[in-house]
């Protein structure tokens, strides 16, 4: 129950939902000096589709579709995409390092 409350509370507001972490975030990474030190996790939110717009979503497609399948597959194809990106990253700095280790031994 008090989950639901607390789930209430979050959708009814009009803030975004993550900037209370984000400034905890922030406040955590600061270091004695005053300057913000580098962290390996960033948080990010957008608004890109508003509930109201996915259901109408859900509509079109018909069958036994729900909000939630729609979501998942957003999620799943961001998660995707991301994937893709940081082995493609990884695959380069790897052909960088074969390059220069080639380049050393001449």
């Amino acid at each position: 129950i008090q989950a639901i409350g607390h789930q209430m509370i979050i959708s009814l507001s009009t803030s975004n939902p993550f900037e209370k972490i984000r400034v905890i975030q922030q406040q955590i990474s600061k270091d004695t000096s005053g300057t913000e030190e580098v962290i390996g996790r960033t948080l990010s939110w957008c608004d890109a589709a508003r509930v109201e717009d996915i259901k109408e979503i859900t509509k079109a497609i018909g069958g036994k579709v729900t909000l939630n399948d729609v979501m998942v597959s957003c999620v799943s194809y961001a998660v995707a995409k991301q994937i893709k990106h940081h082995r493609t990253r990884l695959m380069e700095q790897q052909q960088q390092q074969q390059q220069q280790d080639g380049n050393s031994d001449n």
